[in-house]
């Protein structure tokens, strides 16, 4: 190897191999693609408190445990940046993308459409490199999620009654039949228990006349239906999987217990006539509920269950999108709401929790993130997905919180 970086004696000369310009070589490139790490750096001050336990362990904590700053997000202007997508290397998952999820444990990232591609990437910020692509030949995929554990994930369609799991340990697919109550039906749209939920691995599936469908994610087989009384459009998961809320065509929101297998509360949205999204936020403290109308009410969940009135009313009314919210999504550290229609562009608004206040700088002037169809925040918050109906899953950088 060393043979190949040489340096000439003399115009007709023998040459003679240098094995220092290829280890200046080496160095450069590694240079130029990781930058060099703090402990490497010779030249860097060398005050009393470089090496501190102080400075050891606050790096680390910022490494594996990005969510807990110790300062408090601010509010007013969202310090952010606009990354390459998240499948810049492909861009072969269709027109439109129906799915932009991170995994649950790893800095890898799920991006699928309706031409039927799903692509795993490994999450970087810089090139987003494909791991692997899986092709589901004539199934539009509707909606794609990742396991509980991380080891699979789920694709569904409207158009047929079946579902596939791709395993990422052995790289296999795996096709099982759905039959809901009523006859055929399809398997298009549901939603995954958190990690470690107290009723299991527990899959929630939308069905028709209102039902509810609860899957075990192990078995793939239904466990027990639940039943509102009009069409549901979204159902979300409390952080540790005991309860189920669901929102719907009546303007009503259900809290389900999940071990009970019953209705333990249901109260009208306030102002709403037709439910569309739905979202608990980590810390469960907020519910987020969204209508057809665009208006999206923030809820202290604590109050729901302590109150005494039918009808509840929310700490929190924003009123910035004019179209369908499709999209409510906490970050995990509960200090942002997203919130997004599919049905305009550019249809994105950022709530800042503490103050209810909307950053007025997101999105950006400059670029215009299309129809957002999905929203998803990475393990620690310091990444965010959009997937759009032009074949892109958006990346951005939220530099108030930790690497991944």
């Amino acid at each position: 190897m060393t043979a190949s970086y040489a340096k000439a004696k003399g115009k007709h000369g023998a040459k003679e191999t240098s094995t220092q310009n290829y280890a200046d070589t080496i160095r450069k490139n590694f240079s130029s693609m990781v930058d060099t790490p703090k402990w490497a750096d010779l030249n860097r001050g060398r005050g009393s408190d470089a090496d501190s336990d102080d400075e050891f362990f606050r790096e680390t904590t910022d490494m594996l445990e990005g969510s807990k700053r110790s300062e408090a997000l601010s509010k007013g202007t969202l310090e952010f940046r606009k990354l390459k997508d998240l499948n810049e290397t492909t861009h072969c998952e269709g027109t439109v993308i129906r799915s932009a999820e991170f995994h649950p444990h790893s800095a890898v990232a799920l991006v699928a459409g309706l031409n039927g591609t799903a692509s795993l990437f490994k999450v970087d910020g810089k090139s987003n490199p494909k791991i692997s692509t899986v092709n589901f030949q004539n199934f539009p995929i509707r909606t794609a999620h990742f396991s509980s554990s991380g080891d699979q994930f789920f694709v569904g369609s409207q158009h047929f009654p079946h579902f596939f799991v791709y395993d990422l340990n052995s790289g296999k697919t795996m096709k099982f039949p759905w039959k809901d109550g009523d006859g055929q039906g399809c398997f298009y749209k549901f939603e995954m228990s958190p990690p470690g939920g107290t009723a299991g691995d527990l899959l929630a599936l939308h069905g028709r006349f209102g039902a509810i469908h609860i899957l075990s994610q192990k078995s793939k087989q239904k466990i027990f239906t639940l039943k509102m009384n009009n069409h549901v459009n979204a159902v979300a998961f409390s952080p540790d999987g005991s309860l189920l809320y669901s929102h719907g065509a009546g303007g009503e929101i259900y809290i389900w217990d999940l071990k009970a297998q019953d209705c333990i509360q249901r109260f009208v949205d306030d102002g709403s006539i037709r439910g569309t999204s739905i979202a608990v936020s980590k810390n469960n403290r907020y519910l987020a509920a969204g209508s057809d109308s665009g208006v999206v009410n923030i809820y202290n969940r604590n109050a729901l269950t302590s109150t005494t009135q039918a009808n509840p009313k929310p700490e929190k009314v924003v009123l910035n999108l004019t179209t369908a919210a499709s999209n409510v999504k906490f970050n995990p550290t509960s200090e942002i709401l997203a919130m997004g229609s599919e049905l305009k562009e550019n249809a994105v608004k950022m709530v800042h929790l503490p103050s209810m206040t909307v950053y007025q700088n997101f999105p950006s002037l400059n670029y215009n993130i299309k129809r957002p169809n999905c929203i998803d925040f990475s393990l620690s918050g310091g990444y965010m997905s959009i997937g759009n109906n032009r074949g892109a899953a958006n990346l951005y950088r939220l530099k108030h919180f930790g690497n991944f």
